[in-house]
């Protein structure tokens, strides 16, 4: 083999390789006739994983920000990705709340609609209903509908919160979440709304509307612009 990868030099076919380029810059070629090159990568969005929570007859799950690799201030946008909820109690839906405090207390006043529609086994209703519409309070959002008790029974979305690390403005959310209550109904269920506080949300806690969270896991990603 005549040139080796990784060398200065690689005379293999498409000529002289540059120079080694830094860290987090790409390989690539520079055109039709040129030597390769190292050039920043592409822009654009990018997931990144921060913490994953696993549930097993869980309370409630709590992403803290500064405990267990929980970030809240360093990007503008943050999705948390609920992988087959289950709750111990049936007719109890998953909810969240923020913090200002670290934790201590979970009462932002929370202004929001939520959105259902939903398919059954048997037949097909595409109309959308209000289900809950937390009028300016200080418990938790709802944002799945009931828990079916059956062990195959499950939930599954994401939460978005913007600019939660923000002292200037409000905290504005949306979340989408399909699952099923019965063998027969399959629902599926979007929220919007916004915290109300002005203050940076350094805590987000998810808890069922009654009784634990049996199992399914939380991931939480910050998005890079």
């Amino acid at each position: 083999m005549s040139g080796i990868v990784g060398s200065y030099f690689n005379t293999r076919g498409s000529g002289v390789v540059a120079k080694l380029g830094t860290d987090g810059q790409v390989f690539t070629s520079t055109g039709a006739g040129l030597s390769q090159g190292f050039e920043a990568a592409a822009g654009g969005g990018a997931w990144n994983l921060l913490t994953t929570l696993t549930a097993s007859t869980s309370g409630d799950l709590s992403f803290v920000d500064g405990a267990s690799d929980v970030d809240l201030t360093t990007y503008n946008h943050y999705v948390f990705a609920c992988n087959s909820i289950h709750g111990s109690v049936s007719a109890a839906g998953l909810t969240f709340q923020g913090s200002i405090d670290g934790g201590s207390n979970y009462n932002t006043n929370i202004l929001s609609s939520v959105f259902t529609n939903y398919v059954s086994g048997t037949a097909t209703d595409h109309s959308l209903t209000t289900r809950s519409n937390h009028q300016d309070g200080t418990g938790f959002q709802m944002i799945t509908e009931q828990n079916g008790i059956e062990d195959s029974s499950c939930w599954s979305g994401e939460l978005h919160i913007y600019n939660p690390g923000s002292a200037v403005f409000r905290k504005f959310f949306t979340s989408e979440f399909t699952g099923q209550i019965t063998s027969e109904y399959q629902f599926f269920m979007r929220c919007s709304g916004r915290m109300e506080t002005t203050s940076a949300v350094d805590a987000v806690q998810f808890k069922m509307e009654s009784g634990n969270i049996d199992s399914g896991t939380i991931s939480l990603y910050g998005i890079s612009s």
